[in-house]
């Protein structure tokens, strides 16, 4: 008899690429860039309906680099890195993937994977699996699922599978919403997980707020989850859902949010927090000629002291239709243990699109990861880089690749390419470190490519070559950056402006340097 613990089911395959990715993106296969780049290349293979095309010798030539002569008979590469990822694979569903609804296992001889449901056999047999044809989504799937993902008639039919999964994860982060009836009527009480405990508040005691959100809760592009608008007092929501919003991978957090002369009763526990304040200006600047200068400005005071005065967001964003943020270093509750944000109008109504309120460190600013895709990674040193943020222009390239002078394959599988720029919101008044990582698989010789970099219109790197400074193609490189300080906006607002071909970036780290 088989392993009765894992049913085969015809699984949806947004389910079924949420959960490669998951798999790619943790501590076990990051630090494994052999096996991860076969079994992304199976995977991809078998999701564009190549499955025949899935043999040992394209295995070797497509995805390990080997030359068109490749003998399987002489060569046993495949055969040794395949055992490899199946005994990771046990491994990893063992532990980090232990309570994945989703996994993917390969039969004992052969190379194509299979999607199965990791649910009792028993319970398979009573809930009358669908015809052959019909491919069905699974009922839940234990990865970071994006309502924006998903076509529109779709999110309605998944709304309650998704809310089921949201909720299991708002109790493995210890988090409880206070029930939406009592936020309405702006109640703010202490919630469960929320309480003091000794040693100060750690990553589980993060409050993240989608403002204005209807439904209970929203998992973000990098897997986070924020709350459905809980502790608020007056105001109106709004949803412009018509808007494009642009420097995010969110853009369902800036459609939405609140409006007019409001405030936040956020109860937390004691310690020190960063404060992030998002907003994004959708309601004025609709035509060409029309811009929304100076047409909102507002305060907005924390604990009764201010820490924006006269704000115009379309200032801050240097646009309309951009998200923007705001951040606070060493914020830390009253004495009743809460955080207290008070928005008041000058003229036009005040606007707020989301709340973030994160354990700090005392008198520093918390790093800021990016890698440069659509999705989030852990590092080597279980350091966690957030998705794609606060970019202008270019477009984003993914390559899972092998690159020389790394062992950090997450942070290299994919780029932004063109003529871009990032608006990288820190605190003011600091001084910043940055590191930028590189690698160049496209470029055949140096001077292929080359580009300059600018940190608030100075130069920083000028005819910069991937290639020149990596020692070749498919090698890692990193350029570290000091004495960054951020604009009147309190943004470190990177440019790469290309001279030959486009520039290209994989990951950017900011740091403050010490005082």
């Amino acid at each position: 008899m088989g392993d009765n613990s894992q049913v085969q089911f015809f699984l949806d395959p947004v389910a079924s690429r949420a959960e490669l990715e998951a798999v790619l993106a943790s501590h076990s296969f990051v630090r494994a860039p052999t096996v991860s780049k076969i079994l992304a290349y199976v995977c991809n293979q078998y999701f564009e309906g190549a499955r025949d095309s899935i043999k040992e010798w394209s295995i070797a030539v497509d995805a390990l680099g080997r030359r068109q002569n490749f003998d399987p008979e002489k060569d046993s590469i495949v055969r040794v890195e395949f055992h490899s990822l199946r005994k990771r694979l046990a491994e990893y569903y063992q532990k980090e993937g232990a309570s994945h609804a989703v996994r993917i296992t390969f039969a004992e001889s052969g190379y194509v994977p299979r999607f199965v449901s990791a649910v009792p056999a028993k319970q398979a047999v009573s809930e009358n699996p669908p015809a052959p044809e019909v491919e069905t989504p699974p009922t839940s799937v234990a990865v970071p699922v994006r309502l924006s993902q998903w076509p529109k008639w779709w999110k309605a039919a998944t709304v309650p599978g998704i809310v089921v999964l949201a909720v299991c994860a708002l109790a493995l982060l210890g988090l409880r919403k206070v029930p939406q009836s009592q936020a309405a009527a702006g109640v703010t009480k202490s919630v469960p997980a929320l309480k003091a405990r000794a040693g100060g508040p750690s990553a589980e005691d993060s409050v993240r707020i989608a403002v204005g959100l209807p439904g209970p809760q929203y998992v973000d592009s990098s897997g986070r989850l924020w709350l459905g608008d809980p502790y608020f007092t007056g105001g109106i929501p709004f949803d412009r859902s018509d808007r494009k919003i642009f420097g995010t991978l969110d853009p369902e957090m800036y459609e939405k949010g609140r409006e007019g002369e409001f405030r936040y009763d956020i109860p937390v526990k004691p310690g020190v927090y960063e404060l992030r304040l998002h907003f994004a200006e959708t309601r004025f600047g609709q035509t060409p000629i029309q811009g929304a200068e100076a047409m909102r400005r507002f305060d907005v005071s924390l604990n009764g002291r201010p820490i924006l005065e006269d704000f115009d967001i379309t200032r801050d964003a240097a646009g309309t239709d951009i998200a923007t943020v705001k951040v606070w270093k060493d914020i830390v509750p009253s004495a009743d243990g809460f955080i207290r944000l008070v928005f008041y109008g000058r003229s036009g109504r005040p606007l707020l699109n989301a709340i973030e309120l994160l354990p700090g460190t005392p008198g520093k600013p918390l790093p800021v990861r990016i890698v440069c895709g659509m999705h989030p990674v852990y590092d080597k040193l279980g350091r966690f880089w957030q998705a794609d943020a606060y970019f202008r222009g270019g477009r984003q390239s993914e390559r899972l690749s092998v690159y020389e002078g790394t062992d950090d394959l997450a942070l290299y599988a994919s780029a932004r390419f063109g003529n871009f720029s990032y608006a990288i919101p820190v605190v003011s008044g600091q001084t910043y470190r940055a590191k930028l990582k590189f690698a160049d698989y496209a470029s055949r010789l140096p001077g292929d490519r080359l580009f300059d970099v600018f940190c608030n219109g100075v130069s920083l790197l000028t005819d910069f070559d991937i290639l020149q400074r990596a020692g070749g193609r498919n090698h890692a490189t990193e350029v570290t950056l000091s004495g960054l300080k951020p604009n009147a906006q309190g943004k470190l607002l990177f440019s790469f402006i290309p001279s030959r071909d486009y520039a290209a970036v994989q990951a950017i780290e900011i740091e403050a340097e010490r005082d």
